[in-house]
């Protein structure tokens, strides 16, 4: 049962990224001039792996690694092996970005309220009403919302917000102790 496991356990961490080895070197999988952001294993000097994320432009596709330059013009060579995980980018997506925008307005809104409205009573001051007196709290706090869910929408759609389809993912097994014994644990 023991010998069982492990080959189960190996194939489960093998077959995902032979997978997209060949679909790279098949050349089913393009993306040669697309922006991709992708974790990658690193060794580091106590032996332990650890990875770090890289995000720019695929300047050439090989049958066992990926070139990319990043935007500072940093050049990458990536061995496929070393793939933790990898997406593409499909451009930005206006009304996410809107979404996000309108949250940060509310939030905005929010944080600008805590401070008193700037009004004497006379009509003297940026928050007073048309008859020139001061708002009511809700009144204020609504006001301060509204404009900030209205230019937080805006800016946010004219922005964006990144879209990335995820094209790969390196199965991660961990083992820890627990209380009967050893546990593993494997996450997609």
């Amino acid at each position: 049962m023991l010998r069982v496991t492990r080959v189960l356990t190996a194939l489960l961490l093998v077959v995902p990224l032979q997978g997209l080895t060949a679909q790279i070197s098949g050349n089913l999988l393009r993306i040669e001039g697309q922006k991709v952001r992708m974790r990658v294993a690193v060794d580091t000097a106590d032996a332990f792996a650890s990875s770090i994320g890289i995000q720019g432009t695929v300047f050439e596709q090989r049958g066992d690694s990926i070139q990319i330059i990043e935007g500072s013009g940093r050049f990458w060579t990536v061995p496929l092996s070393r793939v933790q995980s990898l997406d593409v980018s499909h451009g930005r997506d206006r009304w996410r970005g809107a979404g996000v925008g309108a949250l940060a307005g509310v939030a905005l809104g929010l944080l600008i309220s805590m401070e008193p409205p700037l009004c004497d009573g006379k009509g003297n001051g940026i928050d007073c009403r048309r008859d020139g007196t001061t708002p009511s709290t809700a009144q204020y706090v609504g006001d301060n919302i509204g404009i900030g869910v209205f230019v937080g929408a805006i800016v946010g759609a004219a922005i964006g917000v990144e879209r990335w389809e995820r094209l790969m993912t390196r199965p991660r097994m961990s083992v820890a102790p627990g209380a009967g014994g050893i546990g593993l644990r494997l996450t997609y």
